[in-house]
C-alpha cells in the first residue's frame, strides 16, 4: 500500500500562496488548461460555497482548483513512478471521486506522466509489450 497524497505542508503551501510557490524540484508540469475539468470542478465548488462572499467567489474557486489539481498531478507523477519500479508496470490506485470524475483529473494525468516516463526510461520495465500494459489497458477503460 503506498500513500500518494503529497503532505499537508504542501498543500497549505498551495492553499495560502498559490501553485507558484511549490519548488519544480517537487513537482513539474500541473495543467490547469483543461476545461472540462474545471467546469466540472466549479459546479461542484458553486454548490458547496453557498454563502461566499461573491466578489470573493471567482478567487477562491480558481485557488481552490489549483489545490485540486496539485493533488492530482502529485498522486499521478508518484503513480508513474511506482509503475516504472514494477515489472509489470501495473499499479492499482484507490482515489476520491472528484479525482477520477469523467476520467479527466487523477486517470488522465497518470495516464499522461506513466507515458512522459516511459518516453524518458524506455528500458523501463513498463514499457513491455507483452501482456497488457497500463497504457493500453487505460485506452481500453476510457473508451479510446
Amino acid at each position: 500500500m503506498l500513500g500518494l497524497h503529497p503532505s499537508d505542508a504542501l498543500v497549505d503551501l498551495v492553499q495560502t500562496k498559490c501553485l507558484a510557490s511549490v519548488p519544480p524540484s517537487v513537482i513539474r508540469n500541473v495543467s490547469l488548461n483543461d476545461r472540462g475539468h474545471f467546469r466540472d470542478f466549479q459546479r461542484l465548488a458553486l454548490q458547496q460555497l453557498d454563502g461566499v462572499c461573491p466578489e470573493a467567489l471567482d478567487t477562491l474557486i480558481h485557488r481552490e482548483y489549483e489545490v485540486q489539481c496539485f493533488r492530482e498531478e502529485y498522486m499521478a507523477e508518484s503513480v508513474a513512478l511506482h509503475a516504472g519500479h514494477r515489472p509489470d508496470g501495473w499499479v492499482a490506485v484507490l482515489a476520491g471521486e472528484r479525482h477520477i470524475v469523467n476520467r479527466n483529473a487523477l486517470p488522465f494525468r497518470a495516464l499522461r506522466r506513466v507515458t512522459a516516463h516511459r518516453m524518458k526510461h524506455p528500458s523501463s520495465p513498463t514499457v513491455s509489450n507483452r501482456g497488457c500494459s497500463p497504457l493500453r489497458n487505460s485506452q481500453k477503460v476510457a473508451g479510446k
